[in-house]
């Protein structure tokens, strides 16, 4: 396990590579968003966000970290899909932490113990070059500073038995005061993404139904069958894993904000969906 940190590599594309310019600009994305209220809070144990540039998913991102500002977390789980390497399981990173240009989060030593667990991988080269968990860190700092990460990547050829085995290896390492930042995008429509379902004169309505299909199963906390549409559609799955173990006790999650890149460029034909969600705990019935 190598102790240097990781570097960021999407500073300068997906966000502003300069300091000060980078966290003027998560400050004011930050400013308006609507913060949960304290019973709201105490329920609530992560976010989905998107993880595209800031300027096509910052406001959605900022919608939900804004929302749990006043969390106060100890350790933050940080989940993501993985762009450019094809596994089965979870790749670990044996960096001692993640860096970005406002400030440094340092890896949870909990690492070290999942690497010898079933399933769950050191890989650097599936870290090194990934976006997915780096466009959350500027966010993760400026609300909540320098708070220890685990950082997981999900690997894209899990069947749903593997999402249920690696969840509930999971389960063994939560501890109070740990929530959940979940770098998930929804629909990849177009043709560079092989995915052209719908007319192009219904491509945004239909876009927005599947997306809407989509929330409404973590909505109601059905991570088996989201990870089946994620499977037959062009949904990130990193979602499944954190909702499969949050169903393991009553959750639910709240729809924060709902948008398409092609809201921005009026391109429709080549667009991804971006939600921001908070998953909260829900009472036994």
């Amino acid at each position: 396990m190598h102790k240097g940190n990781r570097k960021p590599v999407a500073a300068g594309r997906f966000y502003p590579k300069d300091k000060n310019v980078l966290a003027g600009l998560v400050w004011d994305l930050l400013q308006g968003c609507p913060r949960a209220e304290e019973s709201q809070l105490q329920q609530t144990t992560g976010i989905l966000v998107p993880h595209a540039g800031y300027p096509y998913s910052g406001t959605t991102a900022a919608a939900a970290f804004g929302y749990a500002q006043a969390a106060a977390p100890r350790r933050i789980w940080l989940v993501g899909p993985s762009h450019t390497l094809a596994f089965a399981g979870i790749a670990l990173s044996g960096a001692a932490a993640f860096e970005s240009p406002i400030g440094i989060n340092p890896v949870s030593p909990v690492v070290s113990e999942l690497a010898e667990l079933p399933g769950f991988m050191l890989l650097e080269s599936a870290h090194s070059p990934e976006h997915s968990l780096e466009v959350e860190l500027p966010f993760i700092q400026t609300v909540w500073g320098e708070v220890p990460i685990v950082p997981l990547l999900i690997g894209n050829e899990n069947d749903w038995e593997d999402v249920s085995a690696l969840a509930t290896s999971l389960r063994d390492f939560l501890q109070p005061g740990d929530f959940w930042v979940v770098s998930n995008d929804f629909t990849h429509y177009g043709s560079a993404f092989g995915y052209t379902p719908f007319p192009h004169h219904r491509a945004a309505e239909e876009i927005r139904k599947l997306d809407q299909r989509g929330a409404q199963l973590l909505t109601t906390a059905n991570a088996q069958e989201f990870h089946q549409l994620a499977k037959t559609t062009t949904f990130d799955g990193a979602t499944s894993i954190p909702l499969a173990l949050l169903c393991q006790a009553p959750c639910k999650a709240t729809l924060l904000m709902h948008v398409l890149s092609g809201d921005s460029t009026g391109n429709y034909d080549h667009s991804v969906s971006y939600l921001a969600m908070a998953f909260q705990r829900r009472e036994k019935s």
